[in-house]
């Protein structure tokens, strides 16, 4: 069964719309890729800097000064001020940072120590 005059293609026009699929598949599998890249590498970067500020806030703190820390009541003692203050200075200083925190772990539990919020 042949096609009407008026829905039938010419060569011309078949050829231009697939190459016109063609470079629009290209051009989107190469857009992906580089964005997938450049994702990866940013988180890879980001992962880095909050490893090494997290190194170097291990270093202003010192745990065994928070050793005496075991419940909400000991919030006013000297360590635990000093380590809160030194905690909120470095957060606020770096813009990748959105929590910190002090954890122990206590046998099998995992517990808070110091949270800078």
């Amino acid at each position: 069964m042949k096609l009407p005059a008026k829905f039938r293609l010419r060569y011309a026009s078949k050829l231009f719309a697939s190459h016109l699929l063609a470079v629009f598949l290209i051009s989107g599998s190469v857009g992906t890729f580089f964005y997938v890249r450049a994702m990866d590498n940013l988180m890879r970067s980001l992962r880095s800097r909050l490893q090494n500020s997290a190194a170097l806030l291990s270093q202003s703190i010192d745990a065994r000064e928070l050793e005496p820390v075991r419940s909400a009541g000991d919030m006013n003692l000297p360590a635990y001020t000093a380590a809160l203050d030194t905690m909120r200075r470095i957060r606020r200083t770096n813009p990748d940072i959105a929590f910190l925190y002090v954890m122990r772990l206590e046998g099998k539990r995992i517990v808070f120590v110091v949270d800078s919020d």
